[in-house]
């Protein structure tokens, strides 16, 4: 298969490979008409960003290098330069710290405004990245608070889906940039995931075991990468049953909800009455707990059991899944072990900057209940 080139992006659009370069760095100088149909074509085309080289001369850094933690100076102690202390004990996430303390290195964190009071999933995600911090001596901010400016931020975690051009603005910067839950071909940079392809295949292959045969997927790919890696789960793990199976007639369809706007759990309402008694499928895989349960509570209305004659797994965990009516059976994910492993990525990083990129995953486990 041909490499795919910064010359071959500008031989498909007209335009010139400086022109390409301008608009994949992020660098001013072009159009936002053109820099947007880059980019497109880049993505289109598998481009992929290269890795820095090995022994290639790295930015100055905007902050002092991090020592390990077994060497970590104690909050207050001055440097042998007679410079600012570098560390404090300054609480996370709890606004500016007292003029008389010294500042500890920030990490920036970037997230939608919805998560960071999101319960289930992204707040505990945080907790484990708090944790982290202070165990290495460093404050956390958001990115859009004064003291949390990714500019002057010692390293950046991204959590969860943002807009391509604030992922290439936040690439362009000094410091590292360490990505959970999302990633994009055009960006340089860690990333950390929970494993949603094991996750899903886990639920989808408890389901064909129980003896459905007429499966379902419910989520929706636009809402994130997770849901999107779910579905293909499910997918592979139905293909290679009926290959080696191919006398039980399994089937997998996918509803597609508007999970994220208010009225997805009437969009399910409709698509159990439109399925009929004899259409709706006997197990059900949800892109996530909140899914399953409202999908229960809809197959309750409708006079449909659970988990007969339909069978619901659902994926994450979250704290509620376990007192569902019936109780939810899940694929647990991490958690506060997601935030704390990206704060990990971010010291290597710090440590290493010429080091090969990473894509951490973590494991994925089954937890059976009532409802599958």
């Amino acid at each position: 298969m041909r490499k795919v080139s910064m010359q071959t992006i500008a031989d498909r659009l007209g335009v010139s490979k400086y022109t390409v370069s301008q608009a994949l760095s992020g660098k001013p100088g072009i159009g936002e008409e053109t820099r947007l149909r880059v980019l497109e074509m880049a993505e289109t085309l598998g481009y992929r960003s290269k890795p820095v080289r090995a022994g290639a001369q790295a930015s100055p850094l905007p902050f002092a290098p991090v020592p390990s933690r077994r060497t970590l100076p104690s909050p207050g102690d001055t440097l042998p330069s007679g410079d600012t202390p570098l560390f404090a004990d300054t609480p996370i996430l709890a606004g500016k710290p007292s003029l008389a303390e010294p500042a500890a290195p920030v990490i920036a964190i970037e997230v939608r405004p919805e998560y960071r009071e999101e319960p289930d999933f992204w707040k505990r995600v945080l907790e484990g990245i708090g944790a982290a911090c202070r165990e290495a001596g460093f404050g956390m901010r958001f990115a859009d608070d004064p003291g949390g400016r990714p500019e002057t931020a010692a390293g950046v975690i991204v959590m969860g889906s943002v807009p391509r051009q604030r992922l290439l603005a936040l690439n362009r910067l000094k410091a590292p940039v360490v990505v959970i839950d999302h990633d994009d071909p055009l960006v340089r940079a860690d990333t950390v995931w929970n494993d949603n392809l094991e996750a899903a295949r886990l639920a989808c292959s408890h389901l064909l075991s129980q003896g459905c045969r007429k499966l379902a997927f419910v989520g929706r790919d636009r809402f994130a990468v997770s849901f999107k890696e779910r579905w293909w789960g499910c997918k592979l793990t139905a293909d290679e049953w009926k290959k080696t199976r191919p006398e039980t007639g399994c089937v997998l369809r996918k509803w597609t909800v508007p999970y994220g706007s208010g009225d997805f759990a009437q969009h399910l309402r409709r698509r159990v009455i439109e399925a009929g008694d004899e259409g709706v499928p006997d197990g059900f895989v949800c892109a996530n707990d909140r899914i399953a349960m409202a999908l229960a509570e809809t197959l309750e209305e409708a006079g449909i059991g659970v988990p007969h004659p339909c069978r619901i797994v659902g994926i994450d965990n979250i704290e509620p899944s376990a007192a569902a009516r019936p109780p939810l059976t899940t694929v647990h994910l991490a958690k506060e072990q997601l935030g704390a492993r990206a704060v990990h990525a971010l010291l290597r990083r710090l440590a290493q900057p010429h080091a090969l990129r990473e894509k951490i995953v973590l494991s994925a486990e089954l937890i059976v209940r009532q409802s599958g």
